[in-house]
């Protein structure tokens, strides 16, 4: 519901997008993901996109930020979902989330580990369900891993990677 958002602080499923007969009779569906770098600047690219479904990285968005963006995308017949930025610095950065192309449906999953809830609070990760419509559900992981070329970045991401193994 465009009008409502989800408490981001709270660890729920968080049920997206609507379902409609046509999903009944697709026979694929495009998926694609990207860095979208800052939502409030590239939101009408994302919107322009071709994709059913759209995971991206690095929205940047504030809480009410976010609740404007479901508004937004919900008057364009997408549904989107995004987690909440890590605001542990001068400017938010780090957010993750998805957009849904007419139709598609989605469950967001919290996590029960202690350290994934972490990395998700902090806009790193997020786990959603897709039901693509054919009595066939998807898990997928949004992530949105430490960049450069340190020797801490790749340490990071290589641990969390070992940790969603475990998943």
């Amino acid at each position: 519901k465009p009008d409502e958002m989800p408490n981001l602080t709270k660890d729920e499923e968080v049920e997206i997008g609507e379902h409609t007969d046509e999903d009944e009779t697709k026979t694929e569906v495009l998926l694609e993901c990207i860095n979208i770098t800052s939502m409030m600047t590239n939101q009408e690219a994302l919107m322009a996109r071709s994709a059913d479904i759209t995971l991206f990285q690095e929205h940047k968005l504030s809480q009410a930020e976010i609740i404007n963006a479901v508004k937004v995308f919900s008057e364009h017949g997408y549904s989107i979902h995004c987690s909440k930025a890590d605001s542990g610095s001068k400017k938010l950065n780090a957010g993750v989330g998805l957009s849904l192309n007419g139709g598609m449906t989605a469950t967001r999953v919290p996590f029960k580990e202690t350290n994934l809830k972490r990395l998700d609070h902090g806009g790193r990760l997020q786990k959603y369900i897709l039901h693509l419509g054919w009595e066939k559900d998807l898990a997928i992981f949004v992530i949105y891993g430490k960049s450069g070329d340190s020797k801490e970045a790749k340490i990071h991401n290589e641990a969390l990677m070992e940790q969603l193994d475990e998943h």
